[in-house]
């Protein structure tokens, strides 16, 4: 076994070195190694084609997409056209596609808004309005009837009114 040269308050000479250049042990030792090997500290190429779009671009074009209600309802086709006006870079509407895949935002049509007739919709006012004081006593006598819990009701009512305006989520229906 090699003997281990031990430096200031017994750190190791990579730890010693780490510290002062703000990095880890392991960075320091790969990067002796690499000089060793190589006479350069320079990284060895990739293979494949780098990616047109680093993870920087990945969110400004995020931002981009997701700035107003306009934007985030643009074909990849107008997104294509705005991305290259704001960075002057040309990119393939497949390539849009996939980064925004990627960040989380996919291709899905909003949910339809259900028609309401005018007269519909006085009669739900009128029966939102008369039901507006009720307290939870009253909720569990009209739920005891349908041996539904109280708290997979109101979950249930939450879930949806969370999901009716965003788009690509699916709808949560109350378990059985």
């Amino acid at each position: 076994m090699g003997h281990r040269k031990e430096t200031r308050k017994g750190l190791s000479f990579m730890a010693t070195h780490a510290e002062t250049v703000n990095c880890g042990a392991s960075a320091v030792s790969a990067c002796l190694r690499r000089y060793k090997a190589t006479g350069s500290t320079d990284k060895k190429p990739r293979s494949g084609r780098p990616r047109l779009l680093e993870t920087p671009d990945c969110n400004r074009l995020k931002r981009l997409v997701t700035k107003n209600e306009k934007t985030r309802r643009l074909c990849v086709g107008a997104i294509q056209g705005l991305w290259e006006k704001k960075t002057n870079q040309k990119v393939s509407t497949l390539t849009l596609r996939r980064t925004l895949h990627i960040t989380g935002l996919g291709n899905r049509a909003a949910r339809q808004k259900p028609y309401i007739s005018p007269d519909n919709m006085v009669k739900r006012l009128a029966w939102a309005q008369s039901h507006q004081r009720w307290t939870v006593k009253d909720w569990e006598k009209v739920l005891g009837a349908t041996n539904q819990p109280l708290h997979n009701f109101s979950k249930f009512i939450t879930e949806c009114g969370e999901n009716h305006r965003r788009s690509g989520r699916p709808l949560a229906f109350p378990q059985q």
